[in-house]
């Protein structure tokens, strides 16, 4: 698929990258291409970050997209390890068939099947650059 350009963007001292690039979630080709960059897929640490990331993905065309929120054995991490103290569901399917998350645009998180195709959001910590 396209990509978008190679523009970074900050908050917090923290890079963002989204990607047009529509990829499944699992820890495959957009997990290896965020680690490519020495970055992950997004996590979301608070409302701050929330609307800067759904303000990005809108501002590059995309209504959704995969940020880094996956369930293990019935409880919900990040793959970056941060602590999953925020989260901003819109809505929450079963999570035994439904173990990643994605972030729409114009409002909070849900989860789907790991299989779907979704455009997605890189970030880099300040710390690694």
């Amino acid at each position: 698929g396209k990509q978008l350009s190679l523009k970074m963007n900050r908050i917090q001292n923290y890079q963002w990258r989204p990607k047009k690039q529509k990829n499944k979630w699992k820890i495959s080709p957009q997990q290896k291409h965020c680690v490519s960059l020495r970055a992950s897929l997004a996590s979301v640490q608070n409302p701050d970050e929330q609307y800067f990331l759904q303000n990005l993905i809108a501002s590059a065309g995309l209504p959704l997209a995969w940020i880094g929120a996956y369930n293990f054995q019935g409880t919900w991490l990040w793959i970056d390890r941060a602590g999953f103290y925020y989260s901003n569901w819109l809505s929450l399917s079963s999570v035994s068939s439904y173990p990643c998350a994605y972030m729409r645009s114009n409002a909070g998180w849900s989860n789907t099947n790991c299989a779907s195709t979704l455009s997605f959001v890189c970030s880099i910590n300040p710390t690694v650059c």
